[in-house]
């Protein structure tokens, strides 16, 4: 919405000097915008590395209803991603 009314300003200001002020406050405001965007907090991982190290096994239902081990996969790079869906 800011930029909106950045962009009416542009449009509507016939002076440059008040044209460079204005891109001046609108670099400075995409500057503040990207830094607080860098500086978000991250939640810590529960563990610290779980690389390399074994997933337990269990048995989930795949699609079609059928169980699902785990460990039919052993000796492959697996990616675990839980979603909590609404099938």
């Amino acid at each position: 919405m800011w930029l909106d009314w950045i962009v009416f300003f542009w449009l509507a200001v016939q002076s440059d000097a008040v044209r460079a002020q204005l891109l001046v406050v609108t670099t400075w405001l995409l500057l503040l915008l990207a830094n607080m965007a860098s500086a978000q907090v991250l939640p810590k991982p529960q563990i610290t590395s779980a690389q390399g190290k074994l997933a337990p096994d269990f048995t989930l239902k795949d699609q079609e209803g059928r169980p699902f081990r785990l460990a039919s996969l052993r000796g492959k790079r697996v990616l675990l991603v839980f979603y909590r869906g609404y099938w």
